[in-house]
């Protein structure tokens, strides 16, 4: 039986995966590493570099692989919303990538819904692989969506890649950003796209808070522009540099663990132990950063008070933690949060 060149490459890339993750799990049997030991958080701001601004690449989107793979619709669907919205001077990441991206459709006992791949292994540079089955599992289609806000913040120069709020800098060795970035690209798929719940519901909680506090207009251009200093610098005007950076290794922290939530795990208490101090953290630079902000409004102490109560109170959904348990929250806060992810259109 002969196998194309596509189906042979995905089976390469799932075994490759499913190595890497049992790997991880193996190794993780006291705590949680990160993906590569040599890896640090940086120190100051000043180590990390704003991305180059590309300029609107324009071509024949019809003519390209996207636009006639199986989600051409949603690929469709996807950039005319991007247009819509944003300027085009935040759109240059995008059409880069869109103009020689693959998307492969394929069937996968995985329970992951889609990936996209900048080059991190061979053949796969510029592609997203969407898994039909579990799309079909769960009757949802968010899973494109997410993927194409990946491609569309993805940049990549001088051995440094940034994707939305994720940085890696290979030459200096720092890594920052996994867990706002999934949590902002979830926000993002689901204020435009989707009626689903979100798949990083804690994540997506804290991308939402953040929006609300710098505005979203703000972290939209930095997200698409892959600037993690940006977002950084914005913080900086109410919180300091070492709280920022503590902020967000605490939620890398938790995507990391989180990601094997369904895992028998020996030390799943000590880890759950572990990401509710994190957890609990993460909340405390959210009250302390919005009440900062809120300081400079021109409210009353009282409606300052009123407004920083429903934002702490709404920080209160629930929360997954591993071994499928979960840190339990306000109810009312919680079906706020699912509406608020479900009925934002445009």
């Amino acid at each position: 039986m002969q196998i194309d060149p596509e189906t042979l490459m995905f089976c390469v890339t799932l075994g490759s995966l499913c190595l890497f993750k049992c790997y991880q799990i193996k190794n993780n049997r006291t705590t949680i590493k990160r993906e590569n030991t040599a890896f640090k958080d940086a120190t100051s701001v000043e180590e990390m570099s704003h991305p180059e601004i590309l300029d609107k690449v324009d071509f024949d989107f019809s003519k390209t692989r996207a636009a006639k793979s199986k989600y051409k619709e949603d690929i469709s669907n996807f950039k005319n919303v991007l247009d819509k919205i944003f300027s085009p001077e935040v759109l240059g990441n995008f059409y880069k990538n869109i103009k020689t991206a693959k998307v492969i459709s394929k069937v996968s006992n995985s329970s992951y819904g889609g990936v996209y791949y900048f080059g991190r292994l061979p053949g796969l540079k510029n592609t997203i692989i969407i898994n039909n089955s579990a799309l079909d599992s769960f009757n949802r289609n968010k899973a494109p969506y997410h993927e194409l806000f990946h491609l569309a913040s993805t940049n990549y120069e001088d051995k440094i890649y940034r994707n939305g709020f994720c940085y890696i800098d290979y030459n200096n060795g720092i890594k920052l950003g996994d867990g706002l970035n999934e949590g902002y690209t979830e926000w993002l798929s689901c204020k435009y796209f989707s009626s689903t719940e979100p798949a990083y519901p804690f994540e997506t909680m804290v991308a939402m808070k953040l929006s609300e506090i710098l505005d979203s207009d703000i972290t939209d251009k930095l997200y698409l522009t892959a600037d993690l200093r940006g977002l950084i610098e914005e913080l900086q005007k109410y919180a300091d540099f070492e709280d920022i950076r503590q902020f967000i290794t605490d939620l890398d922290f938790y995507t990391n663990a989180e990601t094997y939530r369904t895992d028998q795990r020996e030390n799943g208490n000590e880890i759950n132990k572990e990401l509710k101090e994190r957890i609990s953290r993460i909340k405390e630079f959210l009250i302390k950063t919005y009440n900062s902000k809120n300081s400079y409004s021109n409210l009353s102490e009282e409606e300052k008070e009123d407004e920083l109560k429903k934002f702490t109170n709404s920080l209160e959904i629930v929360i997954p933690l591993v071994n499928n348990e979960v840190l339990f929250g306000d109810y009312r806060a919680y079906e706020d949060f699912l509406e608020k992810t479900s009925s934002v259109r445009i």
